[in-house]
């Protein structure tokens, strides 16, 4: 009798542990099924204006004139490329109004280094300095932090394919670790690298021609 209820007890032990374990097993999976499953996020359906004004062009400095580009920095001060006004405008947190970091606050175009034609690409570092891809002046400019003109990093302003020349560059992105900087060369169908301090590439990609081989 005694040995009939040891083996009830033990058998009832071995079921529960069983079904204890069964019952983790699958939650388990079940949360390992949850974390692989991708995060569904939800946007807003209607935006706010942040910068410029609905359907108004201009040179205010509220306003933007087909804005190609746009940073954000670590403080979220806002910096667009503002393309056709050929100047570089910081907005702060909050303020719909905007300083011209780069080129002329009045819009006028020109290739000396007060000025820019048609900028399109940025980069903005932690210290507020500016990369830009001056486009229509074949050019990569630098403008430090509350300067009042730029310096050229590449391109000489005139158009061609040799290592020290660009033709419309579009792209930027600059490698810390080598303090290089990359920049799509679009009109040469090329991208070219920088060292630092260097106003002679070397092409990383593409051969200076169209095409749809691979070198």
């Amino acid at each position: 009798m005694v040995n009939s209820l040891i083996i009830g007890f033990l058998l009832m032990i071995i079921l529960v542990a069983t079904i204890l374990i069964i019952m983790l097993t699958k939650t388990n999976q079940t949360k390992n099924i949850n974390r692989n499953k991708p995060a569904l996020l939800r946007w807003d359906s209607e935006g706010v204006t942040i910068a410029g004004v609905n359907g108004t062009n201009g040179t205010a400095s509220n306003l933007l004139n087909l804005p190609y580009d746009l940073v954000v920095d670590w403080s979220y001060t806002l910096f667009v490329s503002d393309r056709y006004n050929n100047r570089i405008q910081k907005f702060l947190r909050g303020s719909s109004n905007a300083t011209t970091v780069a080129g002329r606050a009045d819009g006028v175009a020109g290739s000396t280094d007060t000025t820019l034609k048609e900028p399109t690409l940025l980069i903005v570092d932690d210290h507020g300095d500016i990369h830009v891809s001056d486009m229509k002046n074949s050019r990569v400019m630098f403008w430090k932090k509350n300067a009042v003109q730029g310096t050229i990093v590449t391109g000489n302003g005139v158009v061609g394919s040799s290592n020290d020349q660009l033709i419309n560059p579009h792209g930027l992105t600059y490698d810390y670790r080598s303090n290089s900087l990359f920049i799509a060369d679009y009109g040469n169908s090329r991208v070219m690298k920088y060292l630092y301090n260097s106003l002679t590439g070397i092409r990383v990609v593409g051969n200076n021609t169209c095409g749809t081989s691979t070198i």
